[in-house]
């Protein structure tokens, strides 16, 4: 299995400061307490797969899945069902899985349109779960916009995937697209273009 958790995820022009991702920490959740992270979280949605939520003020989460009974999942931060892991800051974090057969992703509307041509600099915190039975050496991120335009991009972890504790990820990138929306995670088999970007 391989398990990453994500905090942080920060999309800045290279000249203004100003982030373009909203709930950027996942802080920002609704109170109920079901395990996913559609139910869980504002602004961000599961974009392939089941990716999860995690947080200091929900212990628990109530799994519905294929079975008759719901059943209690630990969804809590430092201690989950994944293993031990604090947040980087505050007490909210994403986990996907991105093993063969199990793709998880996730995406969010950007507060700001992408401009083409523009740099931009995207970065994020990461963490292998401690249930991580392989290391992660990649992770594809992409943009979508209007007319079902799509920009992709893989970027590969230098010691970023086989570690545990949280380390940044960060590079700068050119947008191709007036894009909308980002996701992250997924199927990189899918990808037709990629761009390989090291951090």
């Amino acid at each position: 299995m391989r398990y990453i958790f994500f905090w942080g995820l920060f999309i800045t022009i290279s000249v203004k400061s100003q982030n373009l991702i909203p709930n950027h920490s996942f802080e920002n959740f609704k109170s109920v307490n079901l395990f996913y992270l559609d139910s869980s979280l504002y602004d961000w949605e599961s974009n392939i797969g089941s990716p999860d939520f995690f947080s200091k003020s929900r212990p628990e989460s109530i799994w519905e899945g294929d079975s008759s009974e719901p059943f209690v999942v630990a969804t809590g931060v430092p201690g989950n069902f994944s293993g031990n892991q604090g947040a980087k800051d505050g007490e909210s974090y994403l986990g996907i899985d991105n093993s063969p057969g199990n793709f998880e992703g996730v995406r969010v509307n950007l507060n700001k349109p992408l401009t083409v041509g523009a740099e931009y600099e995207l970065s994020f915190f990461c963490s292998l779960a401690d249930m991580s039975t392989h290391k992660i050496d990649s992770l594809n991120f992409g943009f979508l916009g209007k007319g079902n335009s799509e920009s992709k991009y893989l970027i590969k972890l230098i010691g970023g995937g086989k570690k545990k504790g949280w380390k940044k990820v960060s590079f700068r990138f050119k947008a191709e697209i007036d894009a909308d929306k980002f996701y992250l995670g997924g199927r990189v088999a899918d990808l037709k273009k990629i761009k390989l970007l090291k951090d």
